[in-house]
């Protein structure tokens, strides 16, 4: 088992998952922790985008690695005034 530390800003949290844990595992935890869906969260690993199929095992990640996170959000239009979204 790990304590995974996620955190953003002023906000931090420690997770509770087993090593075979899935990150989207990870993303339905912490959502509802940060009032948002979890399919509108995206973990960072020293600045790289994780997989949700990837496992912490994979990651090679220890409880002594912070993780960060991201939301999906709406940054403009394209050319068809259709919403284009990233996450920040």
């Amino acid at each position: 088992m790990l304590f995974v530390l996620v955190e953003r800003g002023d906000h931090s949290y420690y997770l509770f998952l087993d090593e075979a844990s899935r990150i989207e595992d990870a993303c339905r935890v912490l959502g509802p922790l940060v009032s948002h869906p979890p399919e509108d969260l995206r973990l960072y690993f020293a600045g790289q985008p994780m997989s949700p199929d990837d496992t912490f095992a994979d990651m090679a990640i220890d409880e002594d690695t912070p993780l960060t996170y991201k939301f999906k959000s709406q940054v403009g239009e394209d050319e068809e005034h259709n919403p284009v979204y990233d996450f920040v």
